[in-house]
């Protein structure tokens, strides 16, 4: 379902349980695919002392056309964990170390959307600095994990490996 973005911006989001969670504060685009990458919830005051906000994945919310408020389908408890911001002061959204701490909560938050597959695509992606799509070890520097399993992931000795490369031996390094 298409949506314009004015419409989910200042939408009000509530839990499962009905509980007033906050408002979606801001859409994050990826601007390479054309696509929305996270929502920004804005939690409510009440319990909100910090003025703090977090990323979520589009698909944890339910914007049926005959609802008021967007419904979030997690349990609240799984935003306890979650990467804070003050909304005020945005995290370098682009840094690939923010990236790769946003990308595991969200694996937690909605494991259905990002599971093993999604988590191998957006490791690529978030490495693949010169978007030529391949990853060289100097690329894979910037993950802690990838540059330790960098020869199993090499196996050919290359120095660069292809995404079809990288999916395929992904999950056995990242558990």
């Amino acid at each position: 379902m298409l949506r314009r973005a004015s419409e989910l911006i200042g939408k009000d989001v509530n839990g499962r349980d009905g509980e007033d969670l906050g408002k979606v504060g801001d859409l994050v685009v990826n601007m390479g695919k054309g696509g929305v990458h996270y929502a920004v919830l804005e939690f409510d005051q009440p319990w909100n002392v910090n003025k703090s906000a977090v990323m979520v994945p589009l698909a944890v919310f339910d914007f049926s056309a005959d609802r008021g408020d967007a419904v979030m389908n997690v349990d609240k408890s799984r935003l306890d964990n979650a990467l804070t911001f003050d909304k005020n002061r945005w995290p370098l959204i682009n840094s690939p170390l923010f990236l790769a701490n946003v990308d595991r909560y969200l694996i937690l938050v909605a494991p259905n959307k990002y599971g093993s597959i999604r988590r191998a695509e957006a490791a690529f992606d978030r490495l693949d600095l010169n978007r030529d799509n391949k990853l060289s070890a100097a690329e894979a520097r910037h993950d802690a994990t990838v540059l330790d399993a960098w020869k199993q992931l090499d196996a050919k000795g290359a120095g660069e490996i292809t995404r079809a490369e990288f999916s395929a031996r992904y999950n056995t390094i990242a558990k």
